[in-house]
């Protein structure tokens, strides 16, 4: 039976990509070599995992999605930091960590969580850390990286940034890692056209 790999998401608004992606040529500069950088079109912020699912699911995602996003307002964060997943001794992935200035992201979570929930998809094991992984270690075991070696962040993208959609993406894997398509576009405070 085919199974979809489902997750919603929050896609950053251009001016923050191109920021990501000047972050990634410091790092790059900077003599972090074994890390493979997340492609600008595969940025986003993971807000549900929802696992393998079916594909004659997927209309009851989109009306789930589509009712629970439309009483949402637009979620907002902060960029403040750059961060080592799960440690800096171990270092598997470099992430942008985000701040929740207004409490809407973690209401936001909250919301989705439930609502996908009282559907009967798995909820989220993981407390939220909203946060945009943009390079990935090449090294299974991990990495050492100083902490005091990271980059600072710009003063152009330390800014409160708000985005207008969720999307619900597919994720594919594959040799040179992860590709993700949008089965669903849902717009915060409104109501959307199914699928993408």
């Amino acid at each position: 039976m085919i199974r979809l790999r489902l997750f919603t998401a929050l896609v950053p608004e251009s001016e923050l990509i191109k920021g990501i992606i000047a972050l990634q040529k410091t790092c790059r500069r900077s003599g972090m070599e074994n890390l493979r950088y997340i492609e600008a079109e595969n940025l986003h912020v993971t807000v549900n995992f929802l696992g393998d699912t079916s594909p004659q699911e997927l209309s009851v995602l989109h009306e789930i999605l589509t009712e629970g996003v439309s009483v949402l307002k637009p979620p907002a964060f902060r960029p403040h930091a750059l961060g080592l997943f799960p440690s800096p001794r171990r270092a598997r992935s470099i992430n942008l960590l985000l701040e929740d200035p207004e409490g809407s992201m973690a209401a936001m979570f909250r919301h989705l969580d439930g609502t996908v929930r009282g559907a009967g998809f798995p909820g989220e094991r993981r407390s939220f850390r909203p946060h945009i992984s943009f390079g990935r270690f090449r090294s299974r075991r991990g990495e050492l990286i100083e902490e005091d070696s990271l980059p600072s962040l710009s003063a152009g993208i330390r800014r409160i940034f708000r985005c207008s959609e969720l999307v619900l993406f597919r994720s594919e894997l594959g040799p040179g890692g992860a590709r993700y398509y949008p089965e669903g576009r849902y717009r915060f405070g409104n109501q959307t056209n199914l699928g993408d």
